[in-house]
């Protein structure tokens, strides 16, 4: 083997570990993208998991249907007892001037 021989086989050999090197490299970087992915798309579903159960369970304590009902029917029932009260403090209101009247008249009319 001449020395133009071995230099040929030399350059064949280096582009043939060039070739497998830009392979590997190829394929790797497929392969990392692709688990960064897969990663990606896992941390997303074990969020949403994680979110999906907070709501379950923030819907159990939910007040229901019969239980907002109730509460109506309370707040109504104060409405009537506070219109009550209104009434009341409108009476003693009127007392109140014709007794300031009586004093400041001095018990005449």
């Amino acid at each position: 083997m001449s020395g133009e021989d071995l230099q040929l086989w030399l350059s064949i050999l280096v582009l043939i570990l060039t070739m497998v090197n830009l392979l590997y490299t190829w394929f790797n970087a497929r392969h990392r993208a692709t688990k960064k992915n897969i990663n990606d798309l896992a941390d997303e579903t074990n969020n949403l998991v994680h979110r999906v159960s907070v709501i379950e369970e923030r819907y159990k304590s939910a007040p229901t249907h019969d239980d907002l009902g109730k509460l109506y029917d309370k707040v109504n029932s104060f409405g009537g007892k506070i219109e009550n009260v209104s009434g009341t403090l409108e009476a003693i209101k009127g007392q109140l001037s014709l007794i300031n009247e009586h004093l400041i008249n001095g018990g005449k009319r």
